[in-house]
């Protein structure tokens, strides 16, 4: 029995030696690394809405990993998916890439998508002259008609044989610049289509211009120069010996009008035509020491506006509010010719330090005209003699803005308010404030005021209110 176990044992640990010696022996098969990629298509045109699939190709082809990333570049014109699988979204241009997983090689296919509509292509092209002329310093627009009409690409380009004598533009526009003649040529982008127009530029018809000078101080006009110069560049140019200048040849057409001379303002008048073979015109130089409208100028102790000027006299306004007074003194029915406020502005402001005797020497007594209010009616009162006065209604309307609210009243408006508030906005130490007009309101008991962000209030405050400013007005002898 013993020999028997013995023998068994021996037979077991024979096989375990025979099993272990066999799994020693056994052989693992080796990795074969991925050496590159293609694809079968470098590029691939399609439209939108389709699907093609493009095929990685794996070097070699017995490869361990074939596993590739699919990507594409722009996304809006092209997906693509872990299949290669591509899908066309937009027109445009996108590059599908795939990446091996092993070893990180890549291919690229280019891939175009096309809109679904057909390309229709050009056939001929018209334009809508075979000849024309045209005058030198004007312009003429040409038409390149595309055939057919639906045609995909209506890009043209133009050119001109002779760019010395007429010019054209990259919309068909010719310009004419000198006298002879020229050849345009209009050439489809599709196709190399052409049509021509033969274009005669000549010369524009000739003024002779005549302008009379004269100053405001009767200076000498001697060395003044007059300039024309027309709006593509072209100018005349002469120089005054006497009390006129003549220029000569001067084509028909629109033009500046520019005179300068030592000690005036240039006078510029950016609208000025020649259209006839005789032309006159008379310019009248202003000492360069007098002022325009709308410049600020000191008189006296005060900074003025100047709001008019004519036959040699300005009429200025304060530029600020320069105190607060009442209209009148008393609640009462008023009108400007009896109120207190025009009494002061006459009497003790017109006789105080703020003006010197020459000053006051300058300051013209004029007629002023006092209308009903022209809204409600109401009694505007004597016209009277004023050397210093308040503006009406009317006058602000004139020389701020007029939106013709004042003639034309919108329903139950009992004020002016419009894009021209700001210009009457006025200020008293540096704050805005309301200010008299010397006008009457809805009642005798009120003036019209303008308020403090310029709104013009024709129903008016009370005479007797305590809060009003003064803008004083003057015709100033210059």
């Amino acid at each position: 029995m013993k020999t028997s176990k013995i023998i068994f044992l021996l037979i077991g640990i024979s096989c375990l030696f025979l099993l272990i010696n066999s799994c020693d022996n056994k052989t693992t098969e080796p990795t074969i690394a991925v050496t590159g990629v293609s694809l079968n298509q470098t590029t691939l045109s399609m439209q939108i809405g389709d699907t093609r699939t493009l095929t990685a190709i794996i070097t070699p082809e017995n490869a361990t990993n074939k596993g590739v990333i699919w990507s594409s570049s722009d996304e809006s014109v092209a997906t693509v998916n872990d299949t290669g699988s591509i899908i066309g979204i937009a027109k445009g241009s996108t590059l599908v890439t795939a990446t091996t997983i092993d070893g990180d090689f890549s291919a690229i296919c280019v891939v175009t998508v096309a809109s679904n509509t057909p390309n229709i292509p050009v056939t001929g092209v018209a334009l809508n002259k075979t000849n024309t002329s045209i005058l030198i310093g004007n312009t003429e627009a040409l038409t390149a008609i595309i055939s057919p009409f639906n045609a995909t690409n209506q890009n043209v380009s133009w050119s001109s044989s002779n760019s010395s004598i007429a010019t054209i533009s990259d919309n068909g526009v010719v310009t004419a610049i000198n006298q002879g003649s020229i050849t345009i040529t209009v050439t489809t982008l599709d196709g190399g289509f052409t049509d021509i127009c033969q274009v005669a530029v000549n010369p524009a018809p000739t003024a002779t211009f005549i302008i009379a000078l004269t100053t405001s101080d009767g200076g000498s006009v001697n060395g003044a120069t007059v300039i024309l110069q027309n709006h593509v560049g072209g100018a005349y140019q002469e120089t005054a010996t006497s009390a006129s200048a003549i220029l000569t040849n001067i084509p028909f057409g629109s033009y500046y009008l520019i005179v300068n001379h030592s000690g005036y303002h240039p006078f510029i008048d950016e609208t000025f035509s020649v259209q006839s073979h005789a032309v006159s015109h008379a310019v009248h130089l202003r000492d360069i020491s007098l002022p325009y409208i709308g410049d600020i100028i000191e008189f006296g102790a005060y900074n003025w506006r100047v709001l008019d000027i004519q036959g040699g006299q300005a009429l200025i306004v304060s530029e600020n509010i320069i105190e607060r007074r009442v209209y009148h003194t008393s609640q009462a029915a008023i009108t400007w010719s009896r109120c207190s406020l025009r009494a002061y502005l006459n009497g003790d402001f017109y006789n105080s330090s703020a003006f010197s005797n020459e000053d006051r020497s300058r300051i013209v007594q004029v007629t002023n005209v006092n209308l009903n209010n022209q809204w409600f009616g109401t009694y505007g009162g004597l016209n009277t003699q004023d050397r210093i006065f308040l503006l009406s209604i009317a006058e602000v309307v004139q020389y701020f803005g007029d939106s013709g609210q004042l003639e034309n009243r919108p329903p139950g408006a009992s004020h002016i308010n419009d894009q021209f508030n700001s210009n009457r906005i006025a200020t008293i130490n540096g704050s805005a404030s309301f200010w008299w007009l010397r006008s009457p309101g809805d009642s005798t008991h009120n003036a019209i005021r303008v308020y403090n962000d310029g709104i013009v209030y024709l129903s008016g405050s009370f005479v007797s209110n305590h809060n009003g400013g003064v803008r004083p007005a003057l015709w100033l002898q210059l």
